[in-house]
């Protein structure tokens, strides 16, 4: 028989359930379905609270699963962008010395960072760490 719980995977029968992201229970009696499917509770530190099939980590962060309720850690992902100072997640940014912007969209950053201008009086005048007193 067909399922059409709101918020169900809609499958026929017993393989309905509720979908990802959503909890509750489905009951038949005969050919007739009840129950119903509400958004999961999002725990989760680092993710963006919302509950339901929206739960996810923050930018900068990654590890949240399904496992019938939301699960995991969202944990800072490394910031491999050269130049920066390299710290895990939103603490990513240019180096001392170094400019630039670095954001993120989910676990990926993008951005660059380059040698900082060096305009003080009696220096080298040389970019980024190679700035000295002359």
């Amino acid at each position: 028989a067909p399922c059409g719980i709101a918020n169900s995977t809609f499958k026929s029968g017993l393989d309905c359930a509720c979908a990802l992201g959503y909890v509750g229970s489905i009951q038949w009696a005969g050919p007739t379905p009840s129950g119903d499917c509400t958004p999961a509770h999002c725990p989760v530190a680092n993710s963006n609270g919302e509950d339901g099939p929206s739960c996810a980590c923050k930018d900068g962060y990654e590890g949240l699963f399904w496992q019938g309720a939301w699960a995991g850690a969202c944990e800072a992902v490394p910031c491999l962008i050269r130049d920066s100072n390299g710290i895990a997640g939103p603490g990513c940014q240019c180096a001392d010395g170094f400019q630039g912007s670095i954001s993120w969209s989910g676990a990926e950053a993008s951005g660059s960072c380059s040698p900082a201008p060096c305009g003080i009086a009696n220096s080298t005048f040389k970019s980024g760490l190679d700035c000295a007193c002359a």
